[in-house]
């Protein structure tokens, strides 16, 4: 979980600076949950590139029936909730911050970055299996 817990931190010193209402901690559990939705989305792509196999998260929703994309909102939850239980924990968030404080990835890995990562992750691979299979 160390990348994970690595990203969540920097996201949260980027809602830090900018947000006043809603709370940075919420804004980036709910964005990492998001994110880690969207690596397993883009896994199922890579595992339907390399096996020829529909492993794609939306045709799994389809075959599932008309509640099918019920189940992704689900996972997308689950997610959530598991993130919340985490990262909420009294201490975990000083405990982060003293653990991360001087990695040497602070100097290279910005917030934004995470951002591209999610339209990334969103975008590309519907476009490579599309490219590779089609």
């Amino acid at each position: 979980m160390g990348i994970f817990d690595h990203t969540f931190l920097t996201i949260y010193k980027f809602y830090k600076k900018r947000e006043k209402n809603y709370g940075p901690l919420g804004s980036a559990i709910t964005y990492l949950s998001f994110l880690q939705f969207l690596v397993i989305y883009a896994f199922l792509f890579i595992l339907e590139m390399l096996f020829s196999k529909s492993f794609s998260l939306i045709d799994l929703l389809r075959s599932l029936g008309d509640g099918g994309y019920f189940y992704a909102i689900g996972l997308y939850v689950l997610i959530d909730i598991c993130n919340q239980f985490r990262y909420r924990r009294k201490g975990f968030l000083e405990k982060l911050t003293v653990n991360y404080k001087n990695s040497p990835v602070n100097r290279w890995i910005k917030a934004w970055h995470f951002i591209v990562i999610g339209f990334v992750l969103l975008f590309i691979p519907p476009y490579l299996l599309s490219v590779v299979v089609y």
